[in-house]
């Protein structure tokens, strides 16, 4: 599974949708949405439903998970980068 995380306006959403979708296409993975930060930045919301866009919405259990996976990347980061 491929999640997107989507922020900004309806172009860059645009943009973020179709690069996730061919990368996803091209490794045969199921592509899901998070949209969960846009409630952090209350000019921008979610516009790709306004059309016909087969998007899938990652539920909040399923991002948990990419979560904590990104902390501990972010951890293992730091450390090989400060030594």
């Amino acid at each position: 599974m491929l999640v997107a995380n989507l922020i900004g306006g309806l172009g860059n959403q645009m943009f973020q949708y179709a690069s996730a979708w061919a990368l996803a296409s091209e490794h045969g993975m199921e592509l899901k949405l998070d949209i969960s930060d846009f409630h952090r930045f209350p000019p921008r919301r979610y516009l790709l439903d306004h059309f016909r866009v087969d998007a899938v919405i990652a539920q909040p259990s399923e991002l948990a998970r990419f979560d904590k996976d990104s902390n501990r990347l972010r951890a293992a980061t730091r450390n090989v980068v400060a030594t």
